[in-house]
């Protein structure tokens, strides 16, 4: 497993890489709606994209060490619902933001969820 670590980088950078670019296209709105300039946003989103990255990589280095069989799904069905939770929650706080923004956000949870949920036990075989 630790030999195959590595393998993730491309897409630990490929999901890094696709939400700084939407972030940056919509940067303007997200840098009024948290009061930063557009490049903090997206540094933010840069440096977060990277830590969240190599952080799921350890929680599922970890599981599969606790769970050997059963990682894979297991880390699925836990970055698809936490995936669900952050959605639930931008649309419960919908009325601070506005619709360009949500959406962004909306995309941006599905893109992990899905990109590290499902792409990351592939790799990590």
């Amino acid at each position: 497993m630790a030999e195959n670590t590595m393998a993730a980088l491309p897409v630990i950078l490929s999901i890094t890489v696709f939400s700084v670019a939407l972030v940056a296209w919509r940067g303007e709105d997200m840098a009024k709606v948290f009061n930063r300039s557009k490049v903090a946003v997206v540094l933010a989103y840069l440096i977060g994209g990277l830590i969240i990255g190599f952080l799921t990589v350890c929680v599922y280095v970890w599981m599969a060490g606790h769970w050997p069989g059963r990682a894979a799904i297991l880390f699925r069905w836990v970055a698809l619902g936490i995936a669900v939770v952050l959605n639930i929650l931008v649309l419960m706080m919908h009325r601070k933001f506005n619709r360009a923004v949500v959406i962004v956000l909306i995309v941006l949870n599905v893109v992990w969820g899905v990109g590290y949920g499902l792409l990351l036990p592939v790799v990590l075989r």
